[in-house]
């Protein structure tokens, strides 16, 4: 068959439609071994996380009393996988964070992926340790062992070690809430929705005018190593001819310069490692000013990628206005290099499904993605904004207690490093690493539904953690060779593919690549509810031909007649250039085949990519499960092709029968 090689010209997203039709592709060729996720439970798994980014975060589990001592056993454990921005000890659980690009989507790290596939090849992770009492007996005579259950965080890029409530400032925090206007001056555009910037305010103006005089008395000393991701250093720049230096962290380094991301003003810039200079432990200690936001419900005045592509659209801000239900259309938006300054009500009389999320230097937000954190995020702060300003300045006092936590962590760690403590004489083995947002498969055949499905462990496809938990869209998995062990209990996949994440992809393919299919319908007849796949029945028996391999689905978007003719019509251009016959391929010449498979690829890509979303539905299954033949034959309107019914070829896909709905 003829394949056109030459890539349009003019059709950017050429690639990424292969691709995508390449997988369908392998969706035809191997059903039915469809596989779908169970969808995680979010409120457990924000409190299995204690709040932390799913992104960066994985969880370990067992960790020995005074954990936070072996912080850098810890961190090398991980080398191999990412570097590691902090861990924070809290009890026998430790949050590893690892380090993101600020400038990059939001997206699982790689090194989460990592981390996970460590525990899923069974890699042990040991900690060389002292006994909890040797501890105690050795160090300020026991008097540190009120640090047994406290809350450390450890911090690798500010090297920094402190309980959880003082490297947290409450100060700055009471300062930030109390504000209900941020203004911002944007620097830096990730993606639509999604910026850098600084506050425009006289206390944070004051701030930075403080720290760069700070840092002009400076005598700049070199880097005392070689530059590194994540290392905080100052680095140069050059503003209205006037060249002045400021913190930055290195985002990566390539030959003779790196890009480093400017951490109190949200911008990057390349830097030549040359005059990169080290930056004093005491310029550590302020927050960083700069600040990320991201709106919820924001999307691009573009159209919407095509599936398989990066989803990336060109980098443009919206204006400030607040969202209007789950994809507002904003009207105007303005070139990223004019630099907007955003002003928005951050006010608590919002309600959660239209307030935008605004992620501060101090990791507070106004909402998060999640159905869950968002409103357990709108109460939170409501509770905030209804103290008066005497009321969280009383909060924000310093506690003796934790000072004193400070100094006995301090002498801990100075205990240890001078070797006072002598040589590790125990062994503690770790449990993990652990993701709540992991994801378990299962199939959609009917034989193999209760089974317990495993993908084999050299599959880039063996660890799968959802990007987007608030999207109750069903994803999709399809495999190329599967076995069952002897008892039937076990399924293993080879040779995976995972789909995009599209609404209502498991449906579509199945219907598309079905032999044969009944469609369900509600009481009322007016809606399609879901479907059954499969070989159909025996209308002598009535009996289903190859029960085990049905497939039935509830659709979580809305269907239509229109959808089930589309499909039909690919369905018959499949058939026109992959079976025999007078009008068969062989028959025809290259140019007559390149325009059907051109016409097979536009009208594919036009049932997966509609210009406006299928309209999400709560999914209503059928009462009777499996069982064919439903439907009044009166409703039934049979789909014959005209070839067909002459006799004249042999079909690979029956056309399906359409039900009439009810007005």
């Amino acid at each position: 068959m003829y394949v056109d090689s030459r890539r349009p010209v003019m059709d950017q997203e050429y690639v990424y439609k292969q691709r995508f039709i390449l997988q369908v592709v392998l969706a035809g060729a191997f059903y039915p071994n469809y596989f779908t996720f169970g969808q995680p439970d979010e409120e457990m798994a924000v409190r299995e996380l204690a709040g932390k980014d799913p992104k960066t975060t994985i969880v370990l589990k067992h960790i020995p009393p005074y954990g936070f001592l072996y912080h850098k056993q810890l961190q090398s454990l991980f080398r191999q996988c990412g570097q590691v921005k902090s861990v924070v000890f809290d009890g026998t659980k430790a949050f590893v964070e690892f380090s993101r690009n600020p400038t990059e989507r939001f997206k699982t790290l790689p090194a989460v992926y990592m981390a996970i596939k460590m525990s899923q090849l069974k890699v042990a992770l040991e900690l060389n340790v002292h006994s909890a009492e040797e501890i105690e007996g050795k160090v300020q005579g026991g008097a540190v062992s009120k640090l047994r259950n406290t809350r450390v965080n450890v911090d690798f890029q500010k090297q920094t070690v402190d309980p959880m409530q003082v490297s947290f400032n409450t100060v700055n925090r009471s300062q930030t809430i109390t504000d209900l206007l941020l203004t911002i001056d944007v620097t830096e555009v990730v993606e639509v929705g999604h910026f850098w910037g600084y506050r425009v305010d006289e206390r944070t103006s004051k701030i930075l005018r403080k720290l760069t005089a700070e840092i002009n008395r400076l005598k700049l000393v070199p880097l005392p190593t070689h530059p590194h991701p994540d290392l905080v250093c100052l680095a140069p720049f050059t503003d209205f001819d006037q060249e002045s230096y400021f913190r930055a962290q290195i985002l990566y380094v390539s030959g003779n310069s790196a890009e480093v991301f400017f951490v109190d003003y949200g911008n990057r810039s390349h830097v030549d490692l040359d005059l990169l200079m080290e930056i004093p432990c005491q310029l550590l200690e302020l927050p960083f000013q700069r600040f990320e936001c991201c709106f919820r419900g924001v999307w691009s005045c573009c159209d919407e990628p095509e599936p398989g592509g990066p989803g990336d659209a060109p980098a443009r801000l919206p204006s400030s206005r607040k969202p209007s239900g789950r994809r507002p259309e904003l009207p105007t938006s303005v070139p990223v290099e004019e630099q907007p300054r955003v002003s928005f009500p951050a006010t608590s009389s919002l309600a959660p499904s239209c307030v935008f999320r605004v992620y501060t230097t101090l990791s507070l937000f106004l909402a998060k993605s999640s159905r869950h954190e968002l409103d357990q995020s709108h109460e939170a702060l409501k509770g905030l904004f209804s103290k008066s300003v005497e009321d969280i300045a009383d909060m924000s006092m310093p506690s003796p207690m934790k000072d004193d936590k400070k100094y006995l962590i301090r002498i801990l760690l100075e205990s240890f490093s001078s070797n006072k403590l002598g040589a590790p004489n125990c062994k503690a083995i770790l449990h993990g690493p652990f993701n709540p947002y992991e994801l378990k498969c299962h199939s959609l055949t009917r034989i193999s539904k209760f089974r317990c499905v495993w993908i084999e462990k050299e599959s880039i496809n063996s660890v799968i953690i959802s990007d987007a938990p608030e999207d109750l869209y069903q994803r999709m998995l399809v495999a190329a060779s599967l076995s069952v062990n002897a008892t039937g209990s076990t399924m293993l996949l080879r040779e995976t593919s995972l789909m995009p994440h599209i609404p209502g992809l498991p449906a579509l393919l199945s219907v598309l690549f079905a032999p044969a299919m009944e469609l369900r319908v509600d009481r009322d007849g007016k809606n399609y509810t879901g479907v059954l796949c499969g070989l159909g029945w025996n209308p002598t028996t009535g009996a289903p031909i190859l029960p085990e391999h049905d497939i039935e689905l509830a659709f979580d978007v809305q269907f239509n007649v229109e959808d089930i003719i589309e499909i039909n019509i690919l369905r018959t251009a499949i058939n026109k250039l992959v079976c025999d016959g007078p009008n068969g391929s062989k028959f025809l010449g290259p140019e007559r085949i390149a325009q059907l498979q051109d016409s097979a690829r536009q009208k594919l890509l036009g049932l997966f990519c509609q210009s406006k979303p299928r309209q999400r539905i709560v999914p209503t299954w059928h009462e009777k499960p499996y069982e064919w033949n439903q439907v009044d034959p009166k409703l039934v309107m049979e789909q014959a092709d005209r070839e067909s019914a002459r006799g004249k070829n042999t079909f690979l896909y029956q056309l399906h029968k359409l039900i009439v709905l009810s007005a």
